[in-house]
């Protein structure tokens, strides 16, 4: 490993003992830092702002290469994580230190494999087992590692699981999915401590539609926070200085969301009526709006593979099954797109829950039954009272 040490208040690299040595001198505690201390997985970076970038404007294939090079000599490599790691590459734009991740696509055939693939970087067999996995992959998993545990997984469990050769490790779902921490909300297991404004009001939007609209009542909160599904109806009333508030913003957010829909129905069956060429009316199409999403999400995906592709091919692909759509992308798409590339792809263009629609298990874990509402536990249940 080299040894890199950055000046966070310059952000000038100091290699050698002694040339940190000579700096110490001139500087107070904590302006020096190792650089791989900055790389290291949610390590907070300096202020940047007055850092010079570094100039790749003029480099050339073999510059990039280089550099990948020069990246894993400083890093401790993990063989479970494909590296260069796009975490490491975003850090080290993000210090100014040098390009950014679609620099590098853009040199290497659009895709941060092809990097990987040209450095000759060995990926473990573990990332290799799980490179074809989708978002809903990682969150089914979870989902049962969740149930054989009979508890929330902590990042430990997740750790624990991959050593046992039982799922991914959480450096390969960070690098598809997200941290174990979003993981666990994605599955029904909120972190609260670190919600935000909007955090809540999404979660209270949730619940009504999970519960077929009404009321965000204490009962309801409490159900719910008692069965670690949310948080409590006092923390809600003391953030929002009244539950009143909190149901009036989740209402709003819900109404909204739902007229968002039916816009973007509207939309999808607009572009499906001309991509048919008005062949077929919406009322005699047998086709479900979700079946016309993912038809017109198809289609446009393959549209921003291949701009010249035949309409009538192009419409006769997308009607494809989804396994054989992503067939057809890896075996005609000339950057030959794997499964997480597609996601990002579909993601950047709004089209990601047209083409895998989003898991409603949501609605289950947010779902209170009348016997579970009246539920009263043993002795009396205590009054709410918001704090004066």
């Amino acid at each position: 490993m080299i040894d890199i040490w950055i000046d966070t208040r310059t952000g000038d690299q100091l290699i050698g003992h002694a040339a940190v040595e000579q700096r110490l001198e001139e500087s107070s505690p904590g302006d020096l830092v190792p650089l791989t201390s900055l790389l290291e997985y949610n390590a907070s970076l300096p202020d940047t702002s007055h850092f010079e970038r570094m100039d790749y404007r003029d480099w050339g294939r073999e510059n990039y290469l280089a550099y990948g090079k020069w990246i894993l000599n400083l890093i401790d490599a993990d063989e479970r994580r494909p590296q260069p790691s796009t975490d490491v590459i975003d850090r080290l734009s993000a210090l100014k230190i040098g390009p950014g991740r679609r620099a590098i696509q853009n040199r290497f055939e659009g895709r941060i494999w092809r990097y990987r693939e040209a450095l000759g970087t060995y990926i473990g067999k573990a990332a290799m087992r799980f490179a074809d996995w989708s978002r809903a992959d990682y969150l089914k998993y979870a989902a049962s590692l969740a149930e054989r545990l009979g508890h929330k997984p902590v990042y430990d469990d997740y750790e624990d699981a991959a050593h046992q050769n039982l799922g991914p490790s959480p450096y390969i779902i960070a690098e598809h999915v997200g941290t174990t921490a979003q993981v666990n909300e994605m599955i029904g297991y909120p972190n609260i401590h670190d919600w935000s404004h909007d955090d809540y009001v999404t979660w209270g939007a949730k619940v009504l539609q999970a519960n077929g609209g009404g009321t965000l009542t204490v009962r309801l909160i409490s159900t719910l926070s008692r069965n670690k599904r949310g948080p409590s109806a006092r923390s809600i009333a003391t953030h929002f200085g009244s539950l009143i508030d909190f149901h009036a913003a989740a209402e709003a957010l819900a109404n909204e969301e739902i007229e968002d829909q039916e816009i973007k129905q509207t939309e999808v069956d607009e572009q499906y009526k001309l991509l048919l060429d008005g062949e077929t009316s919406l009322e005699q199409d047998e086709k479900s709006q979700m079946q016309r999403r993912a038809f017109v999400a198809k289609y446009t995906l393959l549209h921003s593979y291949i701009s010249n592709i035949d309409l009538s091919v192009a419409t006769i692909v997308s009607q494809l099954p989804m396994a054989k759509f992503l067939a057809y992308l890896s075996q005609f798409v000339p950057a030959q797109p794997r499964l997480a590339e597609i996601e990002i792809d579909a993601t950047v263009l709004g089209i990601y829950d047209d083409l895998w629609p989003p898991d409603s298990s949501w609605r289950m874990y947010l779902r209170v039954t009348d016997s579970e509402l009246h539920y009263k536990r043993k002795g009396n249940l205590k009054r709410f009272r918001p704090a004066a």
